[in-house]
């Protein structure tokens, strides 16, 4: 019987991505519609048609294991074409020199991209030649020297001192404080505009507490009961003025006092337990709440203005400081990471002789997970996709062909890191028929697609309300299972949960374990291969995956009560087993003998197996919990 050639449902947009290779392209394609897969048929369809070399060929992935994968997996569709029968020699010749010509090829991470871009131009952004690259652990380190050198040196200056004296007397901490050089740091190249000057405001809150004194006593007297909720407050606000009046109304400290204290006013107290004030006409209550409103209004403005007037001063020093450090950093020639994307995008940016130099040395951009690029990685692609000379409207005109970018806006994840999908967008108004999505899924079957589909066209309805959100597209599936027992697709299982975090976690590891012993009991069927065929389910077929390690004790303990064998696949969460747990504890008390906690773990893990009892009956009989006796 002969098998039929499975045809996506979107191959003409698979055969456009190409076929068309002078078009300039924005490929959206969701999970398992094989966006690294469109990647690489592109660039072996750019060599094959010879339109570039390898050399010419920037292909820029997010992570340095995608760069791996990406780099094997054009290595091997190049040799499959030197090697398969039915291609022409004339692409077999352009596959081999690709192949020869192979470890030029600029498939790379955009930090790696970017540091490339510098090492070929050093001088011209006014880098040392021989620059090193600065891994993570080390900028941090020498990021947190340079943070406490400027916090000394600002402790010994008088008037900066002075400052961050008043700011911490008004509820700023040197961690918050930190977080906005942090923040600074990371981000130098926004921090082109300094900080406004915002004048102090004028010294009102304390005295006109000082001065109220009087007027509140006076209307306190109207009250019926000397223990009226408001009486009470108020008493208590009068004492606070005293306490001002003491410290000095015009200094630091006063309002620094003023700061850590609460609301002055006071909602309770009603008032028909008030007498009006002669005076006024005014009811006691209302008259009271009015004062107390009037100088909560006081405090909150002058508390914010003061603390406006500082923040802005401190913000520009550490402006200053992250400036500084970063043109530190480029003297030195020891660069980090987000160094390499701005000295790499001024490159581009300010010299134009770099800029022509670059174009013309890498003839295709493709970029891959284009969703997590920042504002500055797309900045870079659209330098090198456009022409020197730009419309006279300003408009980006970019080279036919030259750009070519897939990523799937939902999947956008990085937002932390500066990823902005917003970038996307603009993208895709420069390219508005350069626009490609694909549909086809290769990873699921209908029944798990039709429970997907709706469900995240519901969420992302593109509301217009939710800024950042993007439409769904609907995505197909390849497999259509005919099998109807057991029923294929997504199951809810458990029941309900127990009250504490940790009862939850066992009863859902419980209930992972009894799933896993019922796929084995009924032969559940799971697609065999590419041409998907069914057999019966394996346990190395079944997958669990968990969001953290926290109940991965409580799913490994259910999988061992029920003689289920299972590994581990990533490095971190095996050192969250309790083999290693207690191996860990062993050590410890190896290390620390005076660690009497790591020793009773030890003692009782499966290593010594000691329950609590002869723990308990040994140290009653007069033993020690001491290896070194």
């Amino acid at each position: 019987m002969m098998n039929i050639l499975f045809v996506p449902e979107d191959q003409e947009q698979r055969e456009r991505i190409t076929s068309g290779l002078d078009e300039t392209m924005f490929v959206e394609a969701g999970a398992g519609t094989g966006k690294t897969e469109t990647l690489v048929g592109r660039i072996v369809a750019l060599i094959t048609t010879g339109r570039a070399i390898i050399s010419s060929i920037a292909a820029i992935t997010f992570t340095e294991l995608a760069a791996a994968e990406l780099r094997e997996r054009v290595r091997s569709r190049l040799l499959f074409r030197i090697e398969a029968f039915g291609f022409p020699d004339t692409e077999k010749d352009l596959c081999q020199a690709a192949i020869r010509g192979f470890e030029s090829a600029s498939i790379q991470t955009l930090h790696s991209f970017a540091g490339q871009l510098l090492r070929e131009r050093p001088l011209d952004i006014g880098l040392p030649p021989p620059f090193d690259v600065v891994e993570s652990i080390e900028a941090g380190i020498s990021f947190q020297n340079r943070w406490e050198t400027w916090l000394d040196e600002t402790l010994d200056v008088g008037s900066e001192a002075h400052v961050l004296g008043r700011a911490m007397g008004l509820g700023l901490r040197l961690d918050q404080l930190r977080e906005i050089a942090v923040s600074f740091y990371e981000k130098y190249d926004l921090l082109n505009t300094p900080f406004p000057v915002l004048s102090p405001p004028d010294p009102k809150a304390v005295q006109g507490i000082i001065d109220a004194r009087c007027q509140i006593l006076s209307l306190m007297r109207l009250a019926h009961y000397e223990d009226d909720p408001l009486v009470v407050h108020a008493k208590k606000i009068v004492r606070f003025g005293q306490r001002l009046e003491g410290i000095g109304a015009d200094t630091d400290m006063a309002l620094a006092t003023l700061s850590r204290y609460g609301r002055l006013t006071l909602t309770r107290g009603r008032v028909s337990d008030w007498d009006e004030d002669p005076d006024t006409g005014k009811n006691g209550c209302t008259a009271l709440k009015s004062v107390l409103n009037n100088l909560e209004d006081l405090k909150t403005n002058e508390l914010g203005a003061s603390r406006a007037s500082i923040i802005c001063e401190l913000s520009e020093s550490i402006r200053g400081l992250a400036k500084k450090y970063a043109c530190e950093r480029l003297q030195a020639g020891k660069l980090e990471f987000q160094d390499l994307l701005v000295l790499a995008r001024n490159l581009l940016r300010d010299k134009e002789e770099a800029r022509e130099y670059f174009q013309q040395r890498f003839t295709h951009i493709l970029i891959d997970e284009f969703q997590d690029t920042d504002p500055i990685q797309a900045e870079m692609a659209v330098l090198l996709s456009t022409p020197i000379c730009r419309k006279t409207d300003g408009s980006t005109d970019l080279l036919p062909g030259k750009l070519f970018v897939v990523g799937d806006p939902k999947q956008s994840i990085y937002r932390f890191r500066g990823a902005d999908i917003s970038v996307s967008e603009e993208l895709k108004k420069i390219i508005p028929d350069g626009q490609v999505a694909l549909t086809q899924n290769f990873r699921s079957q209908q029944r798990i697609i039709s429970w997907l589909n709706p469900l995240f066209e519901n969420w992302m309805n593109d509301d217009a309300s939710y800024t950042g959100q993007v439409e769904y597209r609907a995505i197909s599936a390849k497999w259509n299972s005919d099998a109807t027992d057991p029923p294929m697709g997504v199951r809810f299982i458990g029941s309900a949960l127990a009250v504490s975090a940790a009862g939850s976690r066992y009863t859902e590891a419980e209930a992972i374990a009894s799933v896993v012993r019922q796929i084995k009991t009924e032969r559940w069927l799971v697609r065999d291969g590419n041409e998907g065929n069914l057999k019966v389910a394996r346990h190395q077929d079944i997958c669990i995956l968990l969001p953290t390690r926290t109940g991965l004790h409580a799913l490994e303990t259910a999988l061992a009560s029920s003689d289920i064998p299972y590994h581990l696949e990533s490095q971190s969460m095996v050192l969250g087993t309790q083999d290693v747990r207690d191996l860990l504890n062993c050590l410890r008390s190896i290390d620390s003998p005076g660690d009497q906690v790591a020793l009773v773990a030890a003692l009782r893990s499966s290593v010594f197996a000691c329950t609590d009892v002869e723990l308990f009956e040994f140290v009653q009989a007069g033993g020690e919990l001491d290896y070194m006796l």
